[in-house]
């Protein structure tokens, strides 16, 4: 007979609707309009920086691009209702498929020379740059962002771009870091950019994963940021600067060859979708959970003849594309990390390897599980339980569990922090 075990479950709470920089999108596509060559600064204007900015928002919303009659006034009735035709609504551009858009249409309004509608499909391309390293959605600062932050019970941070404006050591550093660059456009046609763009977003949530942390040490006494603070912000935005403007001078440079440019959905191709997910299926197998800054702390060596309280961890990736669900990492680390302070031996073991074996209920007699998505590796689980381990699961809901619930012993209300006299949600 297997071992039952309890089963905790966390609600974790989480928008529905997710946003990157907040006003923060607008002093980004200003860095990117300063940083372009002279012939498609000119293109744009001497308020193209301003119009870069107002279009570098448009896609936090869920309306239909025909609705709006500044997006109309900019593309046209026809092709505004083509968009709708192809895509649900404005919130498309953040996907990778509507990266890949906005690229192929930038490029096509540069070669028939609208600058208003060239302004506009840089500006939903340039949003979608910045997500993919913006810091709600990193494992660590997410939790912040979507539980209130700026309250009494968190960490005073700014977590927006927008603090360019009222910081000099900030505006000096991002200015220092882009000093001597000059945009260099991706190689090959409209394929293997878009390989590229697919890639590039695994890369960007990876480099945030791994400097997060810095956003909340403390500043010292008479300074308002400190200075991993300073460093995390400049860098992102210098790194979000760079990516930008050489997207754009891709799609300068792809206009002017006057090749063909993908048009209507799908814009990305299997083939170049197959060679993508290859290759971001190597740099997925290729971390480590030490990279990212949301575990710090947690990799000492366990006390000896101690047995350690194992946590199942996973590596970063994409806000949508973690297999135990995106803020379980959080769970996973803030829990680890509680009980280490208060002396218990921990240790984490990486999902790459629980998806391969669970470890034997000898060495690992307590197995904790963040998940909210599924359980990995559901012959190994069964396994471990009857090798008499006991597991403790955080975050979800039953959805986690399906066929499993034979297994479950229920806690009394009193032993556990969320029960059902919290509403059906909580059981």
């Amino acid at each position: 007979m297997r071992a039952c075990f309890g089963f905790l479950i966390f609600i974790f709470v989480s928008a529905t609707t997710a946003f990157g920089w907040g006003k923060g999108h607008e002093t980004h596509a200003k860095l990117v309009f300063e940083n372009l060559p002279k012939e498609i600064a000119d293109f744009f204007g001497n308020d193209g920086g301003k119009s870069l900015a107002k279009w570098s928002k448009f896609p936090d919303g869920h309306k239909k691009h025909a609705q709006n009659a500044e997006v109309v006034k900019a593309l046209g009735i026809d092709e505004a209702q083509a968009l709708d035709g192809i895509f649900k609504s404005q919130f498309f551009w953040h996907s990778s498929e509507g990266k890949c858009a906005a690229f192929a249409m930038l490029a096509k309004a540069f070669r028939e020379k609208r600058k208003e509608a060239a302004e506009f499909y840089a500006g939903c391309l340039l949003h979608s740059v910045a997500d993919s390293s913006a810091f709600n959605h990193g494992p660590l600062v997410h939790v912040l962002t979507y539980f209130n932050y700026n309250k009494d019970a968190f960490p005073k941070v700014d977590l927006d771009l927008y603090v360019y404006n009222s910081s000099q050591a900030i505006r000096d550093e991002i200015g220092a870091m882009l000093k001597d660059f000059k945009p260099a456009p991706l190689e090959g046609g409209f394929d293997n950019i878009f390989g590229q763009i697919l890639f590039s977003e695994w890369e960007d949530a990876a480099f945030l994963a791994g400097i997060e942390s810095k956003l909340l040490e403390p500043a010292k006494d008479g300074e308002k940021y400190s200075r991993g603070y300073i460093e995390c912000m400049s860098a992102t935005a210098a790194r979000q600067t760079r990516s930008g403007a050489n997207l754009v001078c891709s799609a300068w440079n792809l206009a002017a060859d006057n090749g063909p440019i993908p048009q209507g959905k799908p814009f990305i191709g299997k083939e170049t979708k197959d060679r993508a997910a290859k290759r971001i299926s190597q740099f997925v197998a290729s971390k480590k959970l030490s990279d990212d800054s949301v575990y710090d702390g947690l990799f000492d060596d366990t006390p000896n003849g101690k047995k350690s309280i194992v946590f199942v961890a996973e590596c970063s990736s994409l806000m949508g594309g973690a297999k135990l669900g995106f803020s379980n990492r959080f769970l996973a680390a803030i829990a680890a990390r509680s009980l280490k302070n208060a002396g218990k031996p921990v240790k984490l073991a990486d999902l790459k390897e629980i998806e391969k074996k669970y470890p034997s209920a000898d060495e690992c007699p307590v197995l904790v599980l963040p998940v909210s998505a599924h359980i990995p590796n559901r012959k190994g689980f069964l396994e471990y339980m009857d090798s008499g381990g006991k597991v403790l699961i955080l975050g979800g809901t039953n959805a986690a569990i399906p066929g499993l619930e034979k297994n479950f012993s229920r806690r009394d209300n009193s032993e556990t922090p969320v029960s059902t006299k919290y509403g059906k949600a909580n059981e």
